[in-house]
């Protein structure tokens, strides 16, 4: 018989040092968090979690982010797909096609644990990340301008890291319109092993923190999941050179309900 495996989770969410509203939403299982709020769940055997950033320069941007994750938590099921992130475009376009929040935008990025795999679903720069075997990896491409440019040859790597801001805009988003029907979706699966870590975060986190930062609190830090995103939360509003909301998710895979890691 296949050992069971437990997903221990935690979440937090805040407006930042700068901004009374909170743009983004966050699901950690059936809870959906919005304002300034930090959440931890027992040790389950499936999960579903996820981070939802409105955008700022559309209208309704708290509306949409909270609209993404309500609709994702109706179409994910059992075994969310890629094409998930489309029936939520259509959704939220339907929803509001006609009124002044008609156009709203978000990002998204899910991670479903089963028992056999961890499906990881994305549209935008919400970030999903894993640490294992003291590595950390992103899972997620950025949809930004800059890495599409990349792709298709018209920037190298190194050229795009120095691009500039106007580079790292996004290039695909949930947007709530029927003329931004075409976006790109980031979608992969992968085998859960006991002892992994990840992590969902929005822009505003993994921009104060850089990946060098994460993977160095990770390493040093205590790897209980609500200690992990309260700390990432911390130093990401400390940082005052940039001026966004905050999210973060982090979700322990554990061998057995008490189990621990240190």
């Amino acid at each position: 018989m296949q050992p069971v495996l437990y997903f221990e989770a935690a979440a937090a969410t805040d407006p930042g040092w700068r901004f009374n509203e909170n743009q983004d939403a966050v699901l950690l299982g059936a809870q959906l968090l919005l304002g300034a709020t930090t959440r931890s769940l027992p040790a389950c055997e499936a999960l579903l979690v996820a981070v939802a950033d409105g955008l700022a320069h559309a209208p309704c941007a708290s509306r949409a982010s909270c609209m993404v994750l309500e609709e994702l938590v109706k179409v994910a099921g059992d075994r969310i797909t890629g094409n998930a992130a489309r029936v939520i475009q259509r959704r939220m376009t339907s929803a509001v096609a006609g009124t002044r929040c008609e156009g709203m935008a978000s990002t998204l990025a899910a991670v479903q644990f089963t028992q056999d795999e961890v499906r990881v679903l994305s549209v935008g720069d919400t970030r999903v990340y894993l640490w294992r075997d003291q590595n950390l990896r992103q899972l997620t491409v950025d949809h930004t301008i800059a890495n599409r440019m990349v792709r298709e040859g018209d920037l190298t790597a190194e050229q795009a890291a120095v691009a500039g801001s106007l580079y790292e805009d996004l290039d695909s988003a949930l947007v709530a319109s029927g003329i931004e029907d075409v976006f790109d979706v980031f979608f992969t699966a992968l085998a859960p092993r006991a002892g992994d870590l990840w992590l969902c975060v929005s822009d505003g986190v993994h921009g104060a923190l850089t990946d060098s930062g994460i993977a160095e609190m990770l390493a040093t830090k205590d790897a209980a999941p609500e200690n992990i995103v309260a700390l990432l939360v911390e130093i990401a509003k400390a940082n005052t050179r940039l001026d966004d909301n905050l999210s973060a998710v982090a979700v322990r895979v554990m061998p057995s309900a008490n189990a621990t890691f240190r």
